[in-house]
């Protein structure tokens, strides 16, 4: 059982998500432990029976459930505390039932590592090399990892530790199961918090202690004008001594104490920390007593009264004009005029990158929405059974390219003009055969790409394929074959959806499937050739590639599809890291055939800056340098915003903008009167512009640094604008 921040005694039940399965009628049996040292069994009467599930996530492979009845007070049982902190453990205590065994403890006084496991990415766990006192054994699966505070950090996945290979066990972390797969049903967060208080430590909660404190820690404050509230939860089974309950703090080696004194809320106390300056370390604990003479006292907590940054930026907005294929620089000064370190991070928001190509397919209304909104519950309720068809019909695909998202991509087909030419590309005589390890609903990996290859925020240099359609630069649920409309926020994201669907390379009515990759260091191809479904019948396989190039474009090509194979109720789009993002081609409708191309065009990237993170001290700058080119880049306007995040409190500056205009233009740059194109305006301006308009001499370099007047035509009156400036300290030349 698992406490939360309303410590209400809800029977949170935490175990591992590769546990479940009929967990609506498992029984759970409380306080089965050797009644003696020895190794007995122990009492088996003990017993609540069925839950319901609230939350599971594989990354960490949690499992939350709920006890259907909350267990009686004759069990005494007890809620253990927690910390959603990223921190390694010091030493290590795990308590579990091997084998189904009666209790055990395991000890390991050796700090933990963070690392993956098995197929799991980056450093979702905490690894124990090896146990020093005791050990796991299969059916230890879902018990707690504690820290030496007594906090659970993790659940036991998986390892190979046992009574005759003391060896390394991996537990989900309960800091990345925090925020999960960032929805309730995926994470730990909203039960355990549900007034999302921010709480990072909790402590355990005994129920039946005579006296204990509960109490959420004070954080780290910029208040230096008001006094802290400290307010805790006081239980007791007998009457509290009212001034023996007392709060204890530290200013500047010197401790004071207050009295506790009730809030007017059941249980509650409260008592409070004069405000402090700017640059105060407080430390502070908790005591109280009650009239059987027990006591409880806190851990010594701490908080900061930090500094106060104030930032300000110049200049607030950028703009410049640059001829095709041009470039310039301009600097943005980020200043610290408070006290303190100034912290920031930088975004760039591509608001728009005006394309006239697709803009002429939006005028004309043959743009696809990037994404679509389906009816509540289409995703949700959907049960995928394997092997059996998916009933849902999404969206007909009416339009041969859409688009933009968010961050700018657009796609189109080879059936609309100005898009892809359908060129297969055969690659299974000159590529590289990776079709070993791949299975039903797995992935293999990682694979070079050969070069940088950008793709949404992040540049990859590495690629997973997934048996399911899918080419991955996540392998969270990377193997999932319940595809899902894109983009959506739950596992998994940074993908490449070509086809999306419940295939498997190891169909034995289509043996040969393989699958090919090959890079020139600019393109990389990866081939799939008689690709079946789950279950398909002889024949029923596709021949597709997927073609990703080093300026961000992504082509998917399929050559052929068989008649009985079931391309109608597949995913077909991309989707960014985090979910967030995406391009939705297709969803379960019909519309991919033979010889179909669909490229993606990633937006221009032109915006680049120096540095996008930083620290400023008092009084003191950044300079970022911020370089706009327009290379490549179509006539037109472009704009951009460049978010400053940063630690200055008021609401107002913590996100601050600055707004980027860039006008590419096919006039190239001229002085307005340097007719001759010297880079100076003088009388040799006014005798070339006379000679052009009389005498047939050349044109002005280009036409519009001669209409100095800005009318619009090129004549006398620009001779005679062009003398008066010169020479009668006329009016400044205006040029279009």
């Amino acid at each position: 059982l698992i406490n939360n921040v309303r410590q209400d005694r809800t029977p949170f039940f935490l175990t591992a998500e590769h546990c479940l399965g009929g967990e609506e009628t498992w029984v759970f049996m409380f306080n089965y432990e050797s009644p003696t040292c020895q190794n007995i069994d122990g009492p088996t009467w003990m017993t609540v029976s069925g839950s319901t599930l609230l939350a599971n996530y594989s990354g960490s492979d949690f499992a939350l459930l709920m006890l259907d009845e909350s267990p009686p007070d004759s069990y005494y049982v007890y809620y253990a505390g927690w910390s959603n902190i990223n921190i390694a453990s010091q030493s290590s205590t795990g308590i579990h039932h091997p084998s189904g065994d009666i209790k055990k403890i395991s000890f390991d006084y050796d700090s933990v590592t963070s690392a993956n496991y098995l197929t799991t990415s980056g450093t979702t766990h905490w690894r124990i090399g090896s146990w020093n006192d005791g050990t796991t054994e299969p059916g230890s699966s879902g018990s707690p990892l504690f820290d030496q505070n007594h906090h659970i950090v993790g659940q036991l996945h998986g390892g190979y530790a046992s009574c005759t290979s003391i060896t390394s066990d991996w537990y989900g972390k309960f800091s990345l199961s925090w925020t999960g797969g960032g929805s309730p049903s995926t994470r730990l967060r909203d039960w355990l918090d549900p007034y999302n208080s921010g709480a990072t430590i909790l402590d355990g909660y005994d129920p039946f202690e005579t006296v204990a404190i509960s109490h959420l820690p004070l954080t780290d404050t910029r208040d230096t004008a008001n006094d802290y509230e400290v307010i805790c939860t006081i239980m007791s089974s007998v009457p509290l001594v009212s001034d023996s309950l007392l709060l204890y703090y530290q200013i500047s080696s010197v401790w004071n104490t207050e009295l506790l004194t009730a809030t007017g809320i059941n249980k509650q106390y409260h008592a409070f920390i004069p405000a402090q300056s700017a640059g105060t370390t407080i430390d502070y604990y908790l005591f109280a007593k009650d009239s059987a003479n027990t006591a409880d006292t806190t851990p010594v907590y701490s908080f900061n009264v930090l500094y106060t940054p104030q930032i300000s930026v110049t200049p607030m907005s950028i703009a410049h004009t640059l001829p095709v294929d041009d470039s310039t620089t301009d600097y943005l000064i980020i200043e610290n005029i408070g006290e303190g370190f100034l912290d920031y991070t930088i975004n760039i928001e591509r608001v728009m990158a005006v394309n006239p190509f697709y803009d002429s397919l939006a005028e004309a209304d043959l743009l696809a929405p990037a994404t679509r909104v389906y009816p509540d519950g289409f995703d949700e309720d959907y049960i995928d059974v394997k092997g059996l068809e998916d009933y849902r019909v999404g969206f007909t695909v009416d339009k041969n390219a859409g688009g933009p998202d968010l961050y700018g991509y657009y796609w189109i087909d080879s059936d609309e003009s100005g898009g892809p030419v359908f060129n297969w590309a055969d690659i299974t005589a000159t590529g590289i055969d990776i079709t070993a390890g791949l299975d039903d609903d797995n992935f293999t990996g990682p694979y070079d790409i050969g070069f940088d290859f950008p793709f949404y925020d992040s540049v990859y240099t590495q690629f997973y394929v997934g048996s399911n359609g899918l080419i991955g630069f996540d392998t969270t649920t990377l193997k999932s074959r319940t595809k899902v409309s894109i983009p959506t926020s739950s596992p998994p994201n940074a993908f490449l959806a070509w086809l999306w669907d419940d295939l498997d390379i190891t169909n034995l009515n289509n043996p040969g499937g393989a699958v090919y990759m090959q890079s020139d260091g600019q393109k990389c191809i990866v081939q799939f050739v008689n690709y079946p479904e789950y279950n398909g019948s002889a024949g029923d396989v596709i021949n597709a590639e997927v073609i990703i190039e080093s300026d961000g474009t992504i082509t998917y090509q399929y050559n052929s599809i068989a008649a009985g194979f079931d391309a109608a109720s597949c995913a077909v789009g991309i989707e960014n890291q985090d979910g967030t993002d995406g391009l939705e081609v297709a969803y379960l409708t019909t519309y991919l055939k033979n010889n179909l191309a669909i490229r993606f065009d990633r937006p221009a990237q032109w915006l680049s800056l120096s540095k996008f993170s930083g620290s400023v001290w008092t009084d003191l700058s950044d300079t970022v340098i911020c370089t706009i080119s327009a290379a490549g880049l179509d006539t037109g306007l472009y704009y951009s915003n460049i978010v400053i995040s940063n630690n200055d409190p008021d609401p107002a500056d913590t996100l601050w903008p600055v707004s980027v205009m860039l006008t590419v233009t096919d006039i190239p740059p001229f002085i307005c009167g340097d007719v001759n194109n010297d880079e100076a305006v003088n009388i040799l301006d006014v005798t070339y512009l006379i000679t052009y308009l009389y005498k047939g001499g050349p044109a002005p370099i280009p036409p519009e640094s001669a209409d100095v007047n800005n009318s619009g035509n090129i004549n006398l009156l620009d001779v005679t604008y062009l003398i008066t400036y010169l020479y009668k300290s006329g009016p400044d030349p205006t040029c279009p």
